[in-house]
């Protein structure tokens, strides 16, 4: 509904001219009319019709929040109708549905309590930033620049059709199929599963990498729906793209159909997969593992060997056939059907949030609390805000892609003010130990599963102020 003139929170918010069509609520959280277009003679769009007092226009029928996803509304009378068709509950009857497999565990009351850097007192925020520094020295973390490409990219980046900021996306994308390479990873007989996909742009050129390829598979998680996919490229050529459309937090794969039967070694990839769900992504990774090695591992493990057939064999008591399939099973072979490995290309860490945070081991043993790793994920926004001094004046200017734009906990004039005095480029420092110190955690957790993990800077600053890329790869022990 409309707010009140007089009141000073709403005075940013842009009226409505007279003779524009747009409904006329007023959304509070985002401080603006709802964009949608209402029906001719109508004040209100479908959503918001029940705020209408007009009963004509409402046509006197009662709308009600939706019982299985309260974020959307419908008319009371047509209730059964919608469940039957309901997205949200749509998702929740998919075989690979379980509700917050991947979430982790955390007070859901502390993640609704915001932390304003603003609001905090300056010498609490002065000795977070200190703690900060002196673990990230102690910590002693040293990222390479190793910007790779691939052939396949060549002549789209010749194209002269692509702009700038066209370009700067294949770039990346190039360096990290160049990334894939490296390690392996580009091969046949493998499942690919993009994280947060979107349009599909990294697997579109993945499986033109893979042209020849016969038995690769590509699977692609996203929780919206996406216009101009590229998936239509791939109906006719080579393996199609699978899409699953629910939250990352939501998904077993090890019941996805074509995981399960398929049998291949998966590799996680993603590009800017932001916040918080790279957390879910590595953790959904991590349970797929757990439960093919406790349900379906064709894998012999010490553990399966009976005890008495391994005291024999210490005291060479068994025959040689015997002696052989033990010593063979001792030597940890990787399943076919677990994770080969990750390249995922980091972004966002003000988005973070302790709950699905895979890295509180390492928070705890660095003595973080809950509460100053979520000041750390608002001070994170320092190295990505494109910081810089303005010729006329002390202001902040914001200088970067869209990408990162929003969501920051602070305005670049707050952020300058509850600074300390620092310069931009020291702001900027700090927030980069934050995010590192982040990802430090998660490499801790993958290396706790049997993980190699390397952080490098796979493209230029330049190009992208999130230019980090994780890869984790498979430990095989000989």
């Amino acid at each position: 509904m409309a707010p009140p003139s007089e009141h000073l929170d709403y005075k940013m918010a842009a009226p409505i001219e007279a003779g524009e069509r747009r409904c006329q609520y007023f959304v509070e959280r985002k401080k603006r009319y709802c964009k949608l277009i209402p029906g001719i003679g109508k004040n209100y769009c479908g959503e918001h019709i029940l705020f209408s007092s007009n009963l004509i226009e409402s046509n006197c029928r009662k709308r009600i929040p939706c019982p299985v996803d309260h974020k959307h509304t419908i008319y009371e009378d047509q209730l059964q109708k919608h469940l039957k068709k309901c997205n949200a509950k749509v998702k929740q009857n998919y075989v690979y549905y379980k509700k917050d497999i991947n979430a982790g565990s955390g007070d859901d009351a502390l993640e609704q309590n915001e932390v304003s850097i603003s609001s905090m007192d300056q010498k609490h925020l002065n000795s977070i930033i200190f703690k900060v520094k002196k673990c990230y020295k102690d910590a002693k973390i040293m990222l390479q620049d190793e910007v790779l490409d691939h052939e396949v990219f060549r002549e789209e980046l010749d194209n002269s059709m692509n702009g700038i900021s066209a370009r700067k996306h294949l770039l990346q994308q190039a360096s990290l199929l160049g990334h894939l390479k490296k390690k392996k990873f580009l091969k046949n007989e493998t499942s690919f599963i993009e994280f947060g996909a979107g349009r599909g742009q990294l697997s579109h050129w993945l499986q033109k990498a893979l042209s020849d390829s016969t038995d690769v598979k590509f699977i692609l998680i996203d929780r919206g729906h996406n216009r101009r996919k590229l998936d239509c490229y791939h109906r006719n050529h080579g393996p199609k793209f699978e899409r699953l459309n629910l939250d990352i937090s939501d998904l077993d794969l090890a019941s996805v159909p074509g995981i399960k039967d398929k049998g291949q070694p998966i590799v996680g990839i993603s590009k800017h997969l932001c916040g918080a769900a790279t957390d879910l992504a590595l953790r959904c990774l991590i349970t797929f593992n757990s439960n093919t090695d406790n349900n379906g591992s064709t894998t012999e493990s010490k553990s399966d060997i009976p005890k008495e057939e391994n005291v024999k064999v210490n005291d060479q008591e068994v025959n040689e056939p015997m002696a052989k399939r033990l010593c063979a099973s001792s030597k940890d072979t990787p399943d076919k059907r677990q994770v080969s490995g990750t390249v995922f290309a980091l972004c966002c860490h003000h988005r973070c949030n302790w709950k699905n945070y895979i890295g509180k081991e390492f928070f705890k043993e660095m003595d973080f609390s809950p509460e100053e790793f979520r000041v750390m994920t608002r001070l994170t926004s320092w190295a990505v805000c494109g910081t810089k001094k303005n010729d006329e004046s002390d202001h902040l200017v914001n200088d970067t892609e869209s990408h990162n734009q929003g969501n920051t906990s602070e305005t670049a004039q707050t952020s300058l003010s509850r600074s300390g005095g620092m310069n931009a480029e020291e702001r900027a420092e700090i927030g980069r130990q934050c995010k590192r110190l982040i990802d430090l955690g998660r490499v801790k957790y993958m290396q706790g599963h049997g993980f190699n993990v390397d952080l490098v800077y796979y493209i230029q600053q330049e190009i992208s102020l999130e230019n980090v890329v994780f890869i984790a790869s498979k430990s095989v022990k000989t």
